[in-house]
């Protein structure tokens, strides 16, 4: 019986260790370590289809993670958390999107980066952004503008 109760034990153990090495994979894949980006904050009119973990991407390249998402209570706007890879610097002219690679993928921050030799640093807000269009607007873009995908 005894041997019953200590077999019970150990493999209970065994999947505790198993869960919590689980979590932490997931974090540092979600967040990364945090020890080699920088945090700037974007202010979206909406940030509908973001969520903590999503990517921020640059020419097609992953640069950074969305960290957090806040309503401001003064402003009424969504407040991006944004963690940026350290050796990549944002112009201060670019411009910050919500947009998806494709139509199954999550949503993700784009940076169309500008042309400025003055660049954001930690801490700095970015207010030159854009929500994405839907799919419908797209689509009526597309009808009523003769052709032209805005």
């Amino acid at each position: 019986m005894k041997n019953c109760q200590i077999g019970a034990y150990l493999a209970s153990t065994l999947v505790l260790l198993v869960a919590g090495l689980f979590y932490t994979y997931s974090y540092v894949t979600l967040f990364g370590n945090g020890h080699d980006r920088y945090p700037i904050t974007a202010q979206f009119y909406s940030a509908n289809g973001l969520s903590p973990g999503g990517n921020v991407i640059l020419a097609g390249v992953p640069i950074g993670t969305i960290r957090a998402i806040h309503l401001n209570k003064q402003t009424y706007m969504a407040d991006v958390l944004l963690e940026v890879d350290n050796n990549i610097r944002i112009p201060k002219d670019s411009v910050l999107t919500v947009n998806s690679t494709s139509m199954t993928d999550d949503d993700a921050v784009f940076v169309l980066p500008g042309k400025s030799k003055e660049y954001f640093e930690a801490q700095n807000t970015i207010t030159n952004t854009r929500e994405s269009l839907s799919l419908e607007q797209q689509i009526g873009n597309y009808i009523f503008n003769t052709g032209k995908l805005n």
